[in-house]
């Protein structure tokens, strides 16, 4: 039989957890972790969460041109530590330790070179080819060596997490532009949250 009330609080109004905590469960006293262990199992918790950076600034090689950010990525170790088992890495090119609905927010502060001179900031997904924008930022500077900030988001469907792949690009106007990074704190970087299955 389902418990409907502890003390003066209900369980009523939480079917899912009310039809699944016994008499059993509460001769154990191990209500808490019926609950989480209930949580985690029907998808409510977050089972997996990543954030990684960039700890050295740098500039674009070329003018115009998208590139890949691939070199000096660390994880965040600030504070920090991951959910589930993380992200993996190699020259810039990050993979999903498992499928499902995945959010990906990144963040990039720069120098512009001078006024007017624009950067990109993208977020570029593959299934198994090439790489392809899923979300792009864009920014044009209104001086010269006045910091500025750009920022994008996505959502991605991963239904296979072997091929399915993303890394963070860059591009500028000017190769002047320079990129700054930090390894204390997101000055350049992103945070990768799974929200459930697919």
């Amino acid at each position: 039989m389902a418990l409907s009330t502890i003390g003066t609080n209900s369980l009523a109004d939480n079917a899912v957890v009310s039809s699944k905590i016994t008499d059993a469960t509460i001769a154990t006293g191990d209500i808490a972790n019926s609950a989480v262990t209930l949580a985690k199992t029907s998808g409510v918790a977050i089972t997996e969460a990543d954030q990684w950076r960039v700890t050295t600034n740098f500039a674009n090689s070329s003018n115009g041109s998208s590139e890949v950010v691939a070199s000096n990525w660390e994880r965040a170790d600030t504070e920090f530590d991951k959910i589930g088992t993380g992200l993996s890495e190699s020259s810039g090119i990050f993979s999903f330790p498992s499928t499902g609905i995945y959010v990906i927010s990144a963040i990039a502060s720069y120098y512009p070179d001078a006024a007017n001179s624009g950067v990109q900031l993208q977020i570029r997904f593959s299934t198994g080819g090439s790489y392809d924008t899923r979300a792009i930022a864009l920014s044009g500077a209104a001086a010269a060596d006045r910091p500025e900030a750009v920022s994008c988001q996505t959502y991605i469907d991963v239904v296979n997490n072997s091929t399915y792949k993303f890394a963070i690009y860059t591009a500028g106007t000017t190769a002047s532009n320079f990129w700054r990074c930090a390894t204390d704190r997101q000055q350049f970087g992103f945070t990768c949250i799974r929200l459930g299955d697919t």
